[in-house]
């Protein structure tokens, strides 16, 4: 059944190593979350920097159904990104921690309204790497 989820991009398997054994296999299955219904706007992570939000819309001026479902199953299956459990996981809001390099983590924000999807990425803090002016 899980292999039938995953390959119509219900489902995605996932490492949460934090919270379940590492050796069962474990599926993200955003369907099966309870919905977000508190304010839909970007939740603030503590020391983040943010951009400004992008929306994707559809000529529609809805989002289909399935379609947020099955982006955020194909973003959870990229290794270099991992579910955000600390700002709470559900059916029509996902936070993906992004850590390319070691020094910086990026957080991007998935959240389904009702007429578009909303993207926000935040990203720690750079108060500590502060580049001085060169003269010219």
């Amino acid at each position: 059944m899980m292999e039938l989820l995953t390959h119509f991009r219900l489902a995605a398997k996932v490492q949460a190593e934090e919270y379940y054994d590492t050796d069962t296999p474990q599926y993200f299955v955003p369907a099966v979350l309870p919905l977000f219904c508190g304010d839909l706007s970007t939740p603030t992570t503590a020391g983040s920097l943010r951009a400004t939000p992008l929306h994707i819309t559809f000529s529609t001026k809805f989002v289909t159904p399935g379609y947020f479902t099955r982006l955020v199953t194909t973003i959870a299956s990229f290794e270099v990104c991992k579910l955000y459990f600390e700002e709470g996981i559900y059916r029509n809001r996902v936070v993906f921690e992004f850590t390319p390099d070691d020094k910086q983590y990026n957080f991007v924000t998935l959240t389904e309204l009702s007429y578009a999807i909303q993207v926000d990425k935040m990203c720690e803090s750079l108060e500590n790497q502060k580049t001085p002016f060169s003269k010219s």
